[in-house]
C-alpha cells in the first residue's frame, strides 16, 4: 500500500483512484483533531467557524524502517520540497486556501495534496473535507449548505472511499449529519466507520457506551470513541503524544468504557483504518488492475499520436528528412492511384486529373462547335477582301488560311482552362496529403512552410506548362498543312459537284443546315447550288442603326447611285459565288476538326509532362533544396507548446501506471488476502531439494484441517503450490517428520460428541462482553 501511495502521488492519473478515507462531519465536530491525533503532530489550521475550506488529500507514509526518524511534509504543488517544520505546513495550507477560496470563509472544491512521512503513522490516505454547515457567513454564497454537501458527496459516493463519520459525543446521535449523509451513499454500512469524539465533555453521570457498543444506530463497522484535546490544551500547546497517553488512561479508568477500552482511542482507530484500507485494496484489486491496464492503453495511444521529441528521433535533420520523404511519397502514390479503402466514395488523387482530361476538357472543346461564326455574305466579303485587286481562278487559298487561323485561335482558351483546373487539383491533392503525414501536426511552422513551398513550386510549373500549351496553339496557327492525310480537299469538291448535279437533274436538295461535326469527305453540309441567285435582304444593324449608316461605314455615300450599286453587288451572290463560299466553309471546318483533335490529344500530354509528372518527380528534391538547411531546423521543428506539455504528462503518467502494475503483480503473487478482521496464518519453511515456491501455511486454531483428495494430493490454503515439490510433479503431502509438532501452537481443546463419540477439535472460547462490535469481522471468510 505504501508503494502504491508513493507511485500515485507522483502524478494525477485520471480514472485511477486508490482506496481512501473521507473524514465527514459537521462543523466543529472534531474532524481536524482526529486527523492530527492520527498523525500525532499539529499541522492543520485552527480557529472558530469553518476552518477547512478546501479538501485536503493527506497521504501518510510510514517511515519506521528508515534509520533516519525525521518527519517531514511535501505538498503536491511543491514536489521535491521537504518541509521539516510542521507550523510551516499549516501556514502553507492557509496560504493556498486563501489564494483559491479567498480570505473571508469562502470554499473551493480544488483539493490540496499533502504527503507526510513519519515513523509514527500508519499507511493511510485521508481526505479532510469542509464541515457541514447551515448558514452562510462572510463571503460564502447563500447556498453554502448545498455546495458543501455536493462537495462531500463527490468523494463519498465512490465505492473505493471509506467513510469516517465523525459525530460529537455530546450531541444526540440521531441528529448526526455525518451519519445521515453516509447512509445516503452507503445504505448497508459496508464502508462506514463511526467516530464519537468529545467523550470527556459529556455531562457528569452520562456516557456514550450504548453508542460505542453499536446499540443506538448500528453500523456494520461499528464505532470508535476518542477524546480530543480541548481548546485550552491547544492554546497551551499540549503535546499530541501526551494527549494520546491521557486518552488511553481515560478509557482504561472510565467505568463505562474500561471493559472495551482496547477498542477505543486514536491508536486503535489508526490500526483499524489501516486494516480497512488494506481490505479495500484487496476487494477492488481486480477493478483497479483493469482500470490501470485500460489507462495504459489509452495513454500509449495518445502518446503515439504525439510521437517522440525530435531529439529522441535522431535529431532535427532526421525528423525533417522523414517528413519530407513521407509527404513526397504519399503525393506520388495518390497521383498513381494508390488510395485507401476509406476513399471510395468519390474520385481521389490522379483519378480527378484524368477526369479533367477525359471529360471536362473534351466537353469544353465541343462547345466551340465547328461553325465559322460568319454568314455567307460575310464569308464572301472575306474572300473578296483577301484577293484585293486580284481575281482568283477558283478558290482563294489566302482566304482559307486566314479563316483557319482565326478558328484555331478559339482552341486556346479551353486549353488554358484545362491547365488551370489541373493545377487546382494538384494543389488540393497536396493539401490533402499534408494531413496524412505522421507527426506533421506537431510542427505547425513546418506545415505552413510546406504549404507555401509546394504552392510556389506548382505555380512555377504552371507558368512553364502554360507556355507550352500556348506554343501548341501557335504551332498549329503557324503552318496550315493542306497535305494532312485527313484533309481531303478533292473529296470535298467532289461532294459539292455531286450535289450540284443532283440539283440540276431535279432531285430535291437537302435543306442546308448547321451541324457540329463533319460527315464523310464533304462534311455532310449541303446547299441548293442549282437555284438561281437570289438577292439577300439587307440585315438590320445590330445596334439599331439604319442601313444608310451601315453603307456609309462601308465607304459609300448616302444617296449616291454609284455607292448603292456597289452595295447591291456585294450583297448579291451568284450561283458561282455561293459554290465558292461553300467550298471555303467546308474546307475550313474540315481542317478545324483536324486541329481540334490534335489539341485534344497534345494539350493534356503537355500538362501531364510539365506539371503533374514534373511535380511528382521533383517534389522531394525541390523541398530538400529549399528546406533542409541546418539554420532552419530549430524554427521549422519547433513543437507546439501544448503538444510538448501533453507528451510530458503522458510519459509521466505512463511511468506511474507501469510502476503501479508492477506493484500490483508483486502484491498478487506474494500475498494472500483475507476479509476484514482476519489475520494471515503463520508460516513455516520446509527445506526441500529442488525448485520450491514459498512457505506453507499452517491452519490457525480452530480452522478446519486441510483435506486430502482421493489421490492423496494436497491443496494449500493460500492457493499456491506447496514449497517442497519440484515443478511439474504431482503435489503430495509432506512427510510427517517434516511437519512441526503441534506444541508450537497453543493447545486445542478436545471433546467427544455424545452422538458418535468421535473425537473433535474445538478452539478455546473467546471472552466477550455480550456485544459484537464488528459482526463482519467475526463472520469474515476468505475470498
Amino acid at each position: 500500500m505504501n508503494k502504491l501511495m508513493r507511485v500515485f502521488a507522483q502524478a494525477n492519473v485520471p480514472n485511477i483512484q486508490l482506496p481512501r478515507i473521507a473524514v465527514v462531519g459537521s462543523q466543529s465536530s472534531g474532524k481536524s483533531s482526529v486527523i492530527e491525533a492520527i498523525v500525532q503532530r499539529d499541522f492543520l489550521p485552527r480557529g472558530s467557524g469553518i476552518v477547512t475550506r478546501r479538501p485536503l488529500v493527506l497521504h501518510l507514509v510510514n517511515e519506521s524502517r528508515n534509520a533516519d526518524k525525521t518527519e517531514w511534509g511535501e505538498f503536491g504543488h511543491q514536489p521535491g520540497k521537504r518541509i521539516l517544520q510542521f507550523p510551516l505546513i499549516r501556514s502553507e495550507i492557509e496560504r493556498v486556501t486563501d489564494q483559491e477560496a479567498g480570505n473571508n470563509k469562502g470554499i473551493s472544491d480544488k483539493p490540496i495534496f499533502l504527503t507526510i512521512h513519519s515513523p509514527n503513522v500508519v499507511d493511510l490516505i485521508l481526505v479532510d473535507l469542509p464541515g457541514l454547515t447551515k448558514v452562510a457567513v462572510g463571503d460564502q454564497p447563500k447556498d453554502i449548505e448545498k455546495q458543501v454537501r455536493d462537495l462531500i458527496e463527490s468523494y463519498i459516493k465512490e465505492p473505493l472511499t471509506i467513510i469516517l463519520a465523525v459525530s460529537p459525543g455530546n450531541v444526540d446521535l440521531a441528529n448526526s449529519d455525518a451519519l445521515k449523509l453516509s447512509h445516503k451513499w452507503d445504505p448497508e454500512g459496508n464502508r462506514t466507520l463511526g467516530v464519537i469524539t468529545k467523550l470527556d465533555l459529556l455531562d457528569q453521570g452520562t456516557d456514550a457506551a450504548d453508542m460505542l457498543q453499536n446499540r443506538v444506530i448500528p453500523l456494520r463497522l461499528g464505532y470508535v470513541g476518542l477524546v480530543m484535546r480541548s481548546q485550552k490544551d491547544i492554546s497551551e500547546d499540549k503535546d499530541v503524544k501526551l494527549a494520546l497517553k491521557d486518552e488511553e488512561a481515560f478509557f482504561r479508568q472510565h467505568y463505562a468504557y474500561q471493559s472495551f477500552s482496547d477498542r477505543c482511542g486514536t491508536a486503535y482507530l489508526g490500526k483499524t483504518l489501516s486494516k480497512m484500507l488494506l481490505s479495500h485494496v484487496q476487494r477492488f484489486l481486480p477493478d483497479t488492475r483493469n482500470n490501470i491496464q485500460t489507462s495504459v492503453r489509452r495513454i500509449e495511444a495518445e502518446l503515439s499520436k504525439y510521437g517522440a521529441s525530435p531529439e529522441e528521433q535522431g535529431g532535427f535533420g532526421s525528423v525533417l528528412l522523414r517528413i519530407i520523404s513521407e509527404f513526397s511519397n504519399k503525393y506520388a502514390q495518390k497521383l498513381e492511384g494508390e488510395v485507401s479503402d476509406s476513399e471510395l466514395e468519390q474520385l481521389k488523387g490522379g483519378a480527378r486529373i484524368n477526369r479533367v482530361f477525359k471529360e471536362l476538357f473534351i466537353d469544353d472543346l465541343s462547345k466551340t462547335n465547328m461553325e465559322l461564326g460568319m454568314t455567307e455574305e460575310e464569308l464572301f466579303v472575306q474572300m473578296r477582301n483577301s484577293l484585293g485587286v486580284n481575281s482568283a481562278l477558283f478558290v482563294p487559298e489566302k482566304c482559307f488560311y486566314q479563316i483557319s487561323v482565326k478558328q484555331i485561335e478559339r482552341l486556346r482558351a479551353p486549353s488554358l482552362r484545362c491547365l488551370e483546373v489541373a493545377h487546382l487539383e494538384c494543389l488540393q491533392l497536396l493539401r490533402t496529403t499534408l494531413t496524412t503525414v505522421d507527426g506533421l501536426e506537431r510542427y505547425p511552422k513546418l506545415r505552413l512552410q510546406l504549404i507555401d513551398e509546394t504552392t510556389k513550386l506548382l505555380a512555377g510549373m504552371k507558368v512553364s506548362t502554360a507556355e507550352m500549351v500556348n506554343n501548341l496553339i501557335d504551332i498549329e496557327e503557324a503552318y496550315i498543312n493542306t497535305r494532312h492525310p485527313e484533309f481531303d480537299s478533292y473529296g470535298c469538291l467532289a461532294a459539292i459537284v455531286r450535289e450540284q448535279d443532283q440539283s440540276q437533274q431535279g432531285v430535291p436538295g437537302t435543306a442546308r443546315k448547321q451541324d457540329s461535326g463533319l460527315s464523310g469527305a464533304g462534311g455532310g453540309v449541303t446547299t441548293n447550288l442549282g437555284q438561281p441567285p437570289q438577292r439577300t435582304a439587307p440585315r438590320a444593324p445590330a445596334d439599331g442603326g439604319s442601313n444608310t449608316d451601315r453603307d456609309q461605314d462601308r465607304g459609300g455615300q448616302g444617296g449616291n447611285p454609284g455607292t448603292d450599286q456597289y452595295n447591291i453587288l456585294v450583297q448579291t451572290l451568284t450561283a458561282s459565288d455561293s459554290m465558292k463560299v461553300e467550298i471555303v466553309r467546308r474546307l475550313v471546318l474540315m481542317y478545324y476538326n483536324i486541329v481540334r483533335k490534335n489539341i485534344a490529344d497534345s494539350a493534356p500530354k503537355a500538362i501531364m509532362h510539365f506539371l503533374v509528372n514534373k511535380s511528382r518527380q521533383n517534389m522531394q528534391n525541390e523541398l530538400m533544396t529549399r528546406l533542409y538547411k541546418e539554420s532552419l531546423f530549430s524554427s521549422l521543428l519547433a513543437e507546439d507548446e501544448d503538444v510538448s506539455r501533453r507528451r510530458t504528462i503522458c510519459l509521466q503518467r505512463l511511468k506511474v501506471l507501469k510502476e503501479a502494475m508492477g506493484i500490483l503483480d508483486e502484491l498478487s503473487f506474494s500475498s494472500t488476502f483475507y476479509e476484514l478482521g482476519q489475520q494471515p496464518m503463520p508460516t513455516f519453511e520446509v527445506p526441500q531439494a529442488g525448485a520450491t515456491r514459498g512457505p506453507t501455511r499452517v491452519p490457525e486454531r480452530g480452522a478446519e484441517p486441510p483435506r486430502s483428495s482421493p489421490q492423496g494430493s494436497f491443496k494449500p490454503t493460500n492457493g499456491l503450490p506447496p514449497p517442497n515439490q519440484p515443478l511439474g510433479q504431482s503435489l503430495q503431502l509432506p512427510p510427517q517428520s517434516q511437519i512441526p509438532p503441534r506444541t508450537q501452537s497453543p493447545p486445542l481443546q478436545q471433546f467427544r460428541t455424545p452422538q458418535t463419540g468421535q473425537q473433535q477439535i474445538q478452539p478455546p472460547q473467546q471472552p466477550t462482553t455480550g456485544v459484537t462490535l464488528f459482526p463482519q469481522i467475526a463472520m469474515g471468510k476468505k475470498r
